[in-house]
């Protein structure tokens, strides 16, 4: 290191060890009594090294060349940068499958520490290990979400641990005197309605899915319905995530063409595009497969056409398996916004046609050293970064109505309803199957083309 560079080093060591300090307030375990004469006598301590003051002298320390700091950041600074901070360490990456088994655990801690107030109760202590336990809890728990078992242990343990500080040593099975015994405490903590409507929901859930035995009238006491009745009546009102705007859908596609934007943003941008006009919750593409897509093209340029993917973390997987997400080539611009979204993904590394039979998220979280962290990008990450992306583009957004995830599917509904569309078709559109409606592709196509015709 050259003598110029190596002078503020020099100054910064000398300033460090002129204001630590003494080394001699430290006491080691070895140096308490009972283990002194164990170990013997301490080490010699170093005594605090004296600078006299010229030596700190920084002025002597050369000026910075402006021109050797490199380049200044881009006007287009990494829209994911801002917020991978709250992304990626504000919350628990767990895997699914992690997360399945410490609930399962969870659960069967519960239901063995209390045998006798469930179905359950001989079978666990039937198992001969601790293994086979939870694999009964595990079969016991199929087909319920992760989400959902999460909250459920959550107000199980809630019960259990307002009936155990009341003195009630068996609060299992569950009884109307118990249930009232909670309904008070939470009543007194004054928590707020949807909390009350939880500890009826987990009662339910109690019995019909862990088997847990519960007393016929311990939810039908005048008393209990009551307390219910003043829950719902006071309950607040709903937040809905509001509809994105024409204008707000064209900036994204604008900012999908942006040559100069990161590319994480740019494939990101896509991916919400993708689920505006496929109707999708963000949930659904957090495990897709088989990507199709089916272009109209006219003397080399793309006139029409769709894009596909396959969703295995809707909401009806249970009765219909996978999903498929369709959503047209050409949005509310007059730019196809998909063909530029499949030229970003293979520069970012990872085509959209390279999705196959496997599934996969269709966005992972970006990480911070650069590239890609290989952890999907879960609704509320999608949150922040399409709420970042629209403050870079459009300014501040109003405090009581900023987009949410389920803004994206949303928007589409809103506009078909705005142009008059029947209800039965919104109700294809918006996913929401039941025995008299089928999701049908086609109708799919033609209606989401319809809608963003109007706009």
């Amino acid at each position: 290191m050259d003598p110029p560079a190596r002078s503020p080093l020099h100054a910064l060591a000398a300033e460090a060890m002129a204001t630590v300090s003494m080394t001699g307030d430290l006491v080691m375990p070895w140096d308490i009594a009972p283990f002194r004469d164990i170990f013997g006598s301490p080490s010699p301590v170093l005594p605090r090294m004296v600078v006299t003051s010229n030596e700190l002298d920084l002025a002597r320390a050369p000026a910075v060349d402006t021109q050797a700091r490199g380049p200044e950041f881009p006007v287009h600074q990494a829209v994911y940068m801002s917020v991978s901070r709250l992304m990626v360490f504000s919350a628990k990456r767990c895997t699914p499958e992690d997360r399945r088994e410490l609930v399962c655990k969870g659960f069967l801690d519960v239901l063995t520490r209390y045998p006798r107030g469930s179905t359950l109760g001989p079978m666990l202590e039937a198992a001969t290990s601790y293994v086979e336990q939870l694999a009964i809890v595990s079969e016991t728990l199929a087909g319920k979400a992760n989400t959902t078992l999460e909250a459920r242990l959550r107000q199980l343990r809630k019960y259990l641990r307002n009936l155990v500080e009341d003195g009630c040593e068996e609060p299992l099975p569950i009884t109307a005197h118990f249930f009232r015994v909670h309904l008070k405490v939470l009543l007194k903590q004054k928590v707020s309605p949807t909390a009350i409507e939880a500890a009826f929901e987990v009662v339910n859930f109690a019995k019909h899915v862990l088997g847990v035995t519960v007393e016929p009238s311990t939810l039908d006491t005048p008393w209990a319905r009551g307390i219910l009745r003043g829950a719902r009546q006071d309950r607040p009102q709903r937040k809905q995530a509001r509809a994105l705007t024409v204008q707000e859908l064209l900036l994204l596609e604008a900012f999908l063409r942006d040559a100069s934007a990161r590319i994480e943003d740019r494939y990101a941008c896509g991916c919400f595009l993708f689920c505006t006009y496929a109707r999708a919750r963000w949930g659904d593409v957090i495990s897709v497969s088989q990507f199709l897509q089916d272009f109209i093209n006219d003397g080399g340029t793309v006139c029409g056409g769709y894009v596909e993917l396959q969703s295995h973390s809707h909401k009806l997987r249970r009765k219909h398996g996978a999903m498929p997400l369709v959503a047209p080539v050409f949005g509310v611009g007059a730019t196809p916004w998909a063909v530029e979204w499949l030229k970003v993904s293979e520069t970012r590394g990872c085509p959209l046609q390279a999705i196959g039979q496997d599934p996969v998220a269709l966005l992972q979280l970006p990480s911070v050293e650069g590239g890609w962290s290989h952890e999907p990008c879960v609704t509320k990450d999608a949150r922040c970064w399409l709420r970042s992306l629209l403050e870079r583009l459009v300014g501040p957004l109003f405090p009581w109505s900023p987009p949410g995830a389920h803004s994206m599917k949303a928007t589409l509904l809103a506009m078909l309803a705005k142009f008059g569309a029947s209800e039965a078709d919104r109700l294809v559109l918006g996913h929401h199957s039941d025995r008299e409606v089928t999701c049908l592709v086609c109708l799919q196509k033609f209606s989401a083309r319809l809608a963003l015709q109007m706009a």
